[in-house]
């Protein structure tokens, strides 16, 4: 978890390739609640798929909401009001030669919050 970034109330962590998209959720839960915090982005690559977790306080927020607009156009993306997913085939990111980082998560995310 060298890779959590955090600013504004928002926790932002690309963790790398994870066996199984259940590890990123249990982070992003775990992370959820930790006081002060009204936003969760967890990612990770699974298979050749980006996954994003979402979570936030539900408070005048919507993750659902969210993740469609950031993601939603890109590949699959919905969910609720506290909590939500994305999943993007990596050819679908256009990243070139780059990695994707967790500030790579954060700038794409900054667009639309």
């Amino acid at each position: 978890m060298a890779s959590l970034k955090f600013s504004k109330g928002r926790y932002y962590s690309h963790i790398g390739r994870v066996s199984s998209p259940d590890v990123l959720v249990i982070i992003a839960d775990f992370l959820n609640h930790v006081g002060g915090v009204d936003w969760v982005f967890v990612s990770g690559i699974h298979g050749e798929k980006l996954v994003v977790i979402f979570r936030c306080d539900g408070y005048r927020k919507s993750a659902g909401k969210l993740a469609t607009k950031t993601f939603g156009e890109l590949g699959s993306a919905g969910g609720h009001k506290g909590a939500a997913r994305a999943e993007v085939p990596l050819k679908n990111l256009d990243l070139g030669d780059k990695e994707f980082t967790s500030d790579t998560l954060k700038r794409f995310l900054l667009r639309h919050i």
